[in-house]
């Protein structure tokens, strides 16, 4: 089985991916991709210039399969064990709910507010935006965290008794957050911050984790 994943590490899609084809034992290479000016062999793969992209050369011919959730259904499909998405149509349904809510709403609302503008920007030759980083704070992440703490409430996985795709997506973006020196406070949400640093500590998203320290920035985000 060969693959191939297109797309920077940082991004949580990717990550979401890595750490799905590493629970999956399946080998992987990763081929980085820069977003401002991606190579005409990504855009190729990726019509819409988005990461990730997946290759399977496997076959007699490459099959392209993009899109994170795409790739995720395909992974699942093509080696249903271990299953990340349950086959219940409950449990089912409540996995692919999570993965939506956190790629469409967790990582669209945090990701630019605090993350580009605490990490990237510098990157970039820009002044970081604490101000927007620290909006979003106080308006935006305490109702993804209170919704996920309620979700979660005391059990170690967010569907079910097991690792699920459910609990892959609302870990990544958690990843960036931290890079940005934004940590869930662990008395005001104790089931979040539990799940965070459990999952965090899994070999798959560990390897994906120790691949992005040059993202990390030092700054201690206050919470409001």
């Amino acid at each position: 089985m060969t693959y191939t994943l297109y797309g920077t590490s940082v991004s949580p899609y990717v990550r979401k991916v890595r750490v799905a084809l590493d629970e999956k034992g399946l080998p992987y290479t990763l081929v980085p991709i820069n977003p401002a000016n991606p190579p005409e062999e990504f855009v190729a793969r990726s019509p819409l210039r988005k990461m990730p992209v997946l290759s399977d050369s496997s076959g007699a011919e490459e099959v392209v399969v993009p899109d994170s959730s795409i790739i995720c259904d395909y992974l699942e499909n093509r080696h249903p064990e271990p299953s990340l998405v349950p086959a219940d149509p409950v449990l089912r349904a409540r996995t692919l709910w999570l993965e939506e809510h956190a790629d469409a709403g967790f990582v669209a609302k945090t990701g630019p507010a605090i993350f580009r503008s605490i990490v990237i920007n510098p990157l970039l030759g820009r002044e970081a935006d604490l101000e927007a980083a620290q909006t979003c704070m106080r308006d935006d992440l305490p109702g993804f965290l209170d919704y996920y703490e309620s979700e979660l409430g005391t059990n170690e996985f967010f569907v079910g008794s097991r690792l699920t795709l459910a609990d892959i997506s609302i870990a990544s973006p958690f990843v960036n957050l931290g890079h940005a020196g934004c940590v869930v406070p662990a008395d005001r949400w104790p089931n979040v911050a539990a799940f965070v640093e459990r999952m965090h500590a899994r070999p798959s998203f560990k390897k994906s984790i120790d691949d992005e320290t040059t993202f990390h920035r030092p700054v201690d985000l206050a919470w409001i």
